[in-house]
């Protein structure tokens, strides 16, 4: 009886013991599950997010089509599209980077290319030639119907473009027309020109449409200014 007594009495303690210990455990996973989901949430908001940026005026300017940093400065002794010589400059978007997508200058879109490609790192430079695209065609108004083009490059994470423009749309500089959602790359390519001056750097930290990538010293009338865009502004 008494050994009876005993090991029931010890069973009936470990039993307990596993039941609160199971139950502690369950509250501390509840715990860290709503922790994780509260900063996931949290993570989308903040990839989300859409600030309000001040356009420049000044004309002849090309502003940032992304957020990021300036990393590649390379200069095309003729590109196709351009139809001569071209700056081409690349810009890595981080994935705590405002992922807008915005128009460097004010123009009408001649037309829009898919690229299948691979989904490399966006880091490496290989990407920029190899990676999933979209291209962007557009073309400054008169007198200069200077052509431009913006790249829209997934990453290794990044895999999903969004572009809400068509051929024929008129933007202004600044306006958003898309996204590239997570770690990316944007791509701009626009005339090498007498007088074009570069005003930015590789390792600039830069703001879509707001910071000035170069300007056209020629132009004095030519670019369409454009107000400070808005959280409402629809691409």
């Amino acid at each position: 009886v008494l050994s009876t007594l005993f090991f029931g009495g010890a069973a009936l303690t470990t039993g307990l013991l596993l039941v609160t210990g199971a139950a502690g455990y369950i509250a501390n996973f509840g715990w860290l599950l709503t922790l994780t989901l509260l900063l996931l949430g949290l993570e989308i908001v903040w990839f989300f997010r859409n600030p309000n940026r001040k356009i420049p005026t000044e004309p002849g300017v090309v502003v940032s089509p992304a957020d990021g940093t300036l990393d590649t400065i390379e200069e095309i002794e003729h590109h196709e599209y351009i139809g001569g010589p071209a700056i081409e400059i690349g810009i890595f978007l981080s994935i705590f980077n405002v992922h807008i997508n915005r128009t460097p200058v004010a123009g009408k879109i001649i037309k829009l290319a898919y690229r299948p490609g691979k989904c490399l790192n966006a880091l490496r430079p290989e990407s920029t030639r190899e990676n999933e695209r979209l291209e962007v065609y557009l073309q400054m108004p008169e007198p200069t119907n200077r052509p431009m083009l913006v790249q829209q490059i997934t990453g290794a994470i990044a895999r999903r473009i969004v572009c809400r423009i068509k051929p024929g749309d008129e933007l202004t500089r600044g306006q958003q027309f898309g996204m590239i959602k997570l770690g990316s790359r944007t791509v701009i390519v626009f005339p090498r020109e007498p007088g074009l001056e570069i005003l930015s750097k590789p390792g600039d930290k830069l703001l879509a449409g707001s910071t000035i990538l170069a300007k056209y010293k020629a132009d004095s009338e030519s670019v369409t200014p454009a107000a400070e865009a808005s959280d409402e502004e629809k691409a």
